[in-house]
């Protein structure tokens, strides 16, 4: 436990200490004697204006994935204890004990691993293939076995969601998109200083601003160590907790 609490302040102080640097950096870059061209404010905020639709486009499409993950992991584990409990009142003790054992194999996967779902699909297929091929012995086993069967159909449909939103950020292509436009933004912004209304100071916040976007934009994109961590752990304590 005081690991992982020392994990969260190392992630927080170097959030800190990655904001100044970025803030530092860009009023450095301000201060940078200006290059003597024509002014151009019409470019600058028309680039500007392109650059905040494309980082709030790629940043909600970011955090929709991030809310993908969270739903589906939720709903994931819930099915999973459902499968647990069901088994439990299944007839065939012995069985329901294979059970068992599979969902915790499973589990252990994941709470090792949580990046690596994809490469669980042998663990949960063990689930499976124990719930298919179940012989009900009784009025009772055929309507626990058929709640099993829907069960294990959402945590498929779930993993299937979740893999996909695993693998699927943000393209390098649209990395780069961002990164050039922004590079333009601060270029005409600083070919731009010659203006009574670009003072050192405002480019400095404008180049910020930039940077921080861009910046917010990867940290977004990507599942923080915290944010894995905290997946790790529920599903290591899914089962134990219930």
């Amino acid at each position: 436990m005081m690991t992982f609490n020392w994990r969260i302040m190392e992630a927080r102080f170097s959030d800190i200490l990655r904001f100044g640097v970025i803030v530092a950096g860009a009023f450095t870059l301000a201060s940078v004697p200006p290059i003597p061209l024509a002014p151009a404010t019409g470019p600058v905020v028309g680039i500007m204006v392109l650059f905040a639709f494309l980082a709030g486009f790629f940043i909600n499409r970011a955090l929709e994935r991030k809310h993908t993950i969270t739903r589906a992991v939720s709903v994931e584990l819930s099915r999973l204890r459902r499968i647990h409990h069901l088994a439990e009142n299944m007839t065939d003790k012995r069985w329901a004990a294979r059970v068992d054992a599979a969902l915790e194999r499973y589990h252990v996967s994941l709470g090792n691993n949580f990046l690596a779902h994809e490469a669980t699909q042998e663990r949960f297929r063990d689930i499976t293939h124990l719930i298919y091929n179940y012989k009900p012995k009784g009025a009772k086993d055929q309507l626990l076995l058929a709640d099993l069967l829907a069960t294990a159909k959402d945590v498929a449909l779930e993993r299937q969601q979740l893999e996909q939103a695993l693998a699927h950020g943000i393209s390098w292509y649209g990395y780069a998109i961002m990164m050039t436009i922004g590079a333009f933004a601060v270029f005409l912004m600083l070919l731009n200083r010659f203006e009574t209304s670009f003072s050192p100071l405002t480019s400095g916040f404008v180049i910020a601003g930039v940077l921080l976007t861009l910046d917010l934009l990867v940290r977004t994109n990507a599942l923080s160590p915290r944010e894995i961590l905290e997946n790790q752990d529920q599903y290591r304590h899914n089962l134990s907790s219930h």
